[in-house]
């Protein structure tokens, strides 16, 4: 019994670790972010409220050379929200210079956080 509270305790331990793993990075992407959205070429934007969805909003003009920096940043704030447990989504929009915000939107769920182990068969 004693060993099987201990197991408890540390997996509990792990997940908290996990979460403030997952929140300490999130935490340096929303500082990349707000560097990121001082160019004339990109904007970003971060949402997450403790207890509710994450969402990352970006908007990168087409032919400028910062899609891959942007696109980087997206693939690790869904990291970091599978890291912290949490859901979250992303707004991505593409657009022509000049255009007055014509161009490609997106918008796609972060994968769901891992589990720990697999599902058992009946």
């Amino acid at each position: 019994m004693r060993s099987l509270s201990r197991g408890v305790l540390v997996g509990a331990a792990f997940g908290w670790a996990l979460v403030f793993a997952g929140s300490a990075a999130a935490d340096t992407l929303e500082a990349r972010c707000k560097e990121v959205d001082r160019t004339r070429q990109v904007d970003c934007e971060m949402q997450r409220q403790p207890g509710s969805e994450w969402v990352l909003d970006t908007s990168v003009q087409v032919g400028t050379g910062r899609k891959a920096a942007v696109e980087a940043l997206e693939e690790q704030f869904c990291l970091a929200a599978r890291q912290a447990g949490v859901s979250a989504r992303v707004l991505h929009r593409s657009e022509l210079p000049g255009a007055f915000g014509q161009g490609a939107r997106m918008e796609w769920r972060c994968g769901l956080p891992a589990v720990s182990a697999a599902p058992r068969g009946h």
